[in-house]
């Protein structure tokens, strides 16, 4: 293959998405500038903005001439903890954490037993 020839590329430009880069000619001028990857966060907007994107990412790689993959990013369980103390919980060894669900928990040192901490995923609790 000559050097020249950039019809295989081993190097591959991941893109994400974002209001910057959402409209097709833009997308267009990435792909020219080397991206093979447009990635979606699906963390943040609306279905309808996720199709919006995915066809303007398809329109760019036709207009490109140029196959462009999508990777769509999906984001995991977040777990928030509830109320804890000023200044926070200094965890050690050994220390016997309880979870629960019930709101308005106010996690504090425990002088003997459990320390309990109010989460927001109930299924985190489920047996």
């Amino acid at each position: 293959m000559a050097a020249h020839d950039h019809s295989f590329v081993l190097t591959k430009i991941i893109a994400t998405l974002g209001p910057a880069s959402r409209e097709v000619d833009t997308m267009v001028r990435l792909i020219e500038a080397g991206t093979r990857v447009f990635r979606i966060n699906f963390s943040h907007g609306s279905l309808d903005e996720f199709r919006e994107l995915l066809a303007n990412v398809r329109e760019a790689s036709a207009r490109s001439g140029r196959y462009v993959g999508v990777l769509g990013d999906l984001s995991g369980p977040k777990f928030r903890l509830g109320k804890v103390v000023e200044g926070g919980i200094h965890l050690k060894p050994g220390d016997l954490l309880e979870f629960t669900a019930e709101p308005g928990i106010v996690a504090k040192p425990a002088e003997s037993g459990p320390i309990v901490f109010s989460v927001n995923q109930r299924g985190f609790l489920a047996e």
